[in-house]
């Protein structure tokens, strides 16, 4: 041990002297190891406990109290003041923490601590569930968009209740599936599968449109040979997609007119 702590008191409590030059973590580590080694020493007295030397924050404070008790049998009934403190007033301390019916302020401390988190997490739980809820009644998961980032290489299928963003290309292989509209920020080159659950209103979108199959609730369509051919032989796509229309999948160039004849 490194000397960064040191201890004084009498039989109803201890001063922990804590050196000022060090930091928090090492006096963490220093007051761990100092107390597991002299646990044999204290036993399990009740008693009042103490910090000086390096001025400490409440949580610090605290945080070293949990050290102490994780590392020794002590049983710490408060934190104290020893700076003008008699041996008289530990031992009244002591005896007024100890009364079955008293709760130490550091006790208090942490059950208010436990009981604001407990309810900030009712709170989220609540507000989650409202959002549930309300979504319920307003609308259907197909319009809440998930984003899934890669390439959909071949063998992989992606399967989703929500509508999928994909930053990425689907190769020739790869499979999506979704209950709402597919957006691929990349190359569409293999199988997308939108509205899956029946709503014709679902879209597939692809900056390089060159699917094997597109499906959009009922209806089956693909680009067209002659696109393939072009999107084999041209670096430069545009961005393309496909809805349906006319009781069929018709596949266009996104356009204000187009955009604007999406029902969502």
């Amino acid at each position: 041990m490194s000397g960064i702590i040191s201890l004084k008191g009498n039989k109803y409590g201890l001063s922990v002297n804590i050196g000022l030059s060090a930091s928090f973590e090492e006096i963490k580590a220093e007051t761990a190891e100092y107390f597991k080694h002299a646990s044999k020493l204290f036993g399990k007295e009740k008693i009042a406990i103490g910090f000086e030397g390096k001025p400490l924050s409440v949580a610090e404070r605290d945080e070293l109290v949990d050290i102490i008790k994780q590392n020794c049998t002590l049983d710490i009934l408060c934190i104290m003041d020893f700076n003008s403190g008699t041996e008289e007033r530990f031992r009244r301390a002591v005896q007024k923490y100890d009364m079955p019916d008293f709760i130490s302020e550091t006790l208090m401390k942490n059950a208010l601590r436990a009981e604001a988190q407990a309810a900030q997490s009712e709170e989220a739980a609540e507000a989650e569930e409202k959002e549930k809820v309300d979504f319920a009644e307003n609308g259907d998961v197909s319009k809440i968009a998930r984003f899934y980032k890669g390439n959909v290489r071949s063998g992989m299928i992606i399967n989703e209740e929500s509508s999928l963003v994909i930053l990425g290309d689907i190769n020739p292989g790869g499979e999506i599936y979704s209950a709402g509209s597919i957006i691929i920020l990349g190359s569409l080159k293999g199988k997308a599968f939108a509205g899956i659950n029946g709503n014709s209103n679902a879209f597939v979108f692809a900056l390089n449109m060159d699917p094997i199959q597109i499906r959009i609730a009922d209806k089956i369509g693909r680009a067209s040979d002659s696109d393939s051919k072009k999107s084999a032989e041209n670096d430069e796509h545009e961005p393309k997609i496909a809805l349906v229309k006319d009781n069929a999948i018709a596949i266009e160039l996104v356009s204000r007119t187009v955009l604007n004849d999406i029902i969502l």
